[in-house]
């Protein structure tokens, strides 16, 4: 794995502070920090960056890899492929399968599970697959634009990899709802927070319910799937708050399908929500209120080591959840070798998946958990970031909003801003044709 996030960030104490609402941002949404980029970035550039900076970590010869998938819902065109943007990368390796794919947050596992079946299929030629996920997630001012964020994430897959898929216990669950979607000729969303809540949630659920049931008709005898199967968790991450109600559904689900003892003293403040119908638990501030307290030990220990990366770069759509594996695996390093991990994956409109793997060591000296990483070196990386004033935040989402689907257009934002290194864009003609640049 390899990520990409700007060299730049806004405080959400700074943001609460220009907003008038102390807390509301860091305690209400459980985040720190933002990151953002202006009209010298887009989607191709940021996934450049990631895809270079993996090929060159790992020393690969770009004719190693067979099928290049993209996940993003940060277009740049309606008909031309994001994946099409990275072909500079590969020299005379056209033989390359894969497009990109799109449903909000969702399209990073797609491509993740598109490269899966192509490594088991027929049509396997011996090389690698490579996803690359990630978006630039921003909101009109208001309520929502706190939850905002950038990143891109390059993702090897392959046999013998060292973060293992279990096979025949995956679960999803697709929905016709208008939570949140882009109907406008605008990088900014319409949103219905209050509705994307409970998708999300619902989507928690029905994952999870279905997941325990694959695996018993797997393992037939097995003990039931509860929480404690799994060893630590990743959540895509719209906001860290979600996530922690997102969690705190396991252990009810558990408490309602005796999966765990409710009998036990730390399972008795949600005992009396037990018979609630479970369309109506969305609804009940008691139940949240009882979910979490009886899940926090549990979420402090198994969900926040995959927290940390989210929590300081914001959403990055479509590789929140993989930002969240890496924070995982940058933080546990070779300590996750035997641990099952769970990977909740959503995405708007809507779509979710639950799934899970195992870190393994592999027999090839190139890959390893201590390799990702130190590669990657996130944490040093988030704390070597440029902390900008909010004034600045806010004219770099203006210029933006004001290039938006503009040709020709040479973008205006400080180049000096661009980490060394780093792809950004340096125009598009009256044709729309994009132009880059690395650092």
């Amino acid at each position: 794995m390899e990520m990409y996030v700007p060299s730049r960030y806004v405080s959400q104490e700074d943001v609460e502070a220009a907003d008038g609402c102390a807390g509301k941002y860091t305690v209400g949404l459980g985040q720190l920090n933002m990151a953002f980029c202006d009209d010298r970035e887009d989607v191709a550039s940021i996934f450049l960056t990631a895809t270079h900076n993996l090929l060159e970590k790992y020393g690969l010869d770009p004719h190693e890899i067979g099928r290049v998938e993209v996940g993003t819902e940060t277009l740049t065109d309606k008909s031309k492929s994001v994946k099409t943007s990275l072909m500079r990368l590969f020299g005379d390796n056209t033989d390359l399968e894969g497009v990109s794919n799109v449903n909000a947050c969702y399209g990073g596992t797609a491509a993740v599970f598109n490269s899966i079946a192509w490594v088991e299929s027929s049509e396997w030629d011996g090389r690698y697959a490579l996803v690359v996920c990630g978006d630039i997630a921003v909101y009109e001012a208001g309520p929502a634009r706190p939850t905002g964020g950038c990143g891109a994430l390059a993702i090897l897959t392959g046999p013998d990899a060292v973060l293992a898929i279990e096979p025949g216990v995956r679960s999803s669950h697709a929905l016709d709802v208008y939570d949140f979607y882009k109907p406008h000729h605008s990088e900014y969303a319409a949103v219905d927070g209050k509705l994307s809540q409970w998708a999300y949630l619902s989507s928690v659920d029905q994952c999870y319910l279905r997941y325990k049931a694959k695996y018993a008709a797997k393992h037939p005898g097995a003990a039931k799937v509860g929480i404690d199967h799994f060893d630590y968790f990743a959540f895509h991450t719209p906001y860290n708050k979600l996530v922690q109600k997102g969690f705190s559904r396991l252990l009810y689900i558990d408490a309602r399908d005796s999966s765990a003892d409710s009998s036990t003293p730390e399972l008795q403040p949600i005992v009396p929500f037990l018979a609630t119908p479970l369309e109506e638990s969305y609804e009940s501030r008691d139940i949240e209120t009882a979910s979490r307290t009886i899940s926090q030990s549990r979420f402090n220990a198994k969900v926040m080591p995959s927290c940390r990366i989210n929590q300081n770069v914001g959403n990055c759509y479509t590789g929140s959840v993989y930002s969240s594996l890496l924070s995982l695996v940058c933080d546990k390093g070779a300590a996750l070798v035997d641990k099952r991990v769970m990977l909740f994956s959503y995405g708007s409109g809507s779509v979710a998946s639950i799934f899970s793997l195992v870190g393994r060591t592999t027999s090839n000296a190139k890959f390893s958990l201590e390799k990702i990483q130190s590669s990657t070196d996130m944490f040093s990386k988030l704390e070597s970031r440029k902390r900008c004033s909010v004034a600045d935040f806010t004219a770099a989402l203006d210029l933006r909003a004001a290039k938006y689907g503009k040709a020709p257009m040479n973008p205006d934002g400080d180049v000096d801003a661009i980490a060394p290194g780093t792809y950004y864009l340096t125009a598009i003609n009256d044709k729309h044709h994009r132009s880059y640049t690395r650092k």
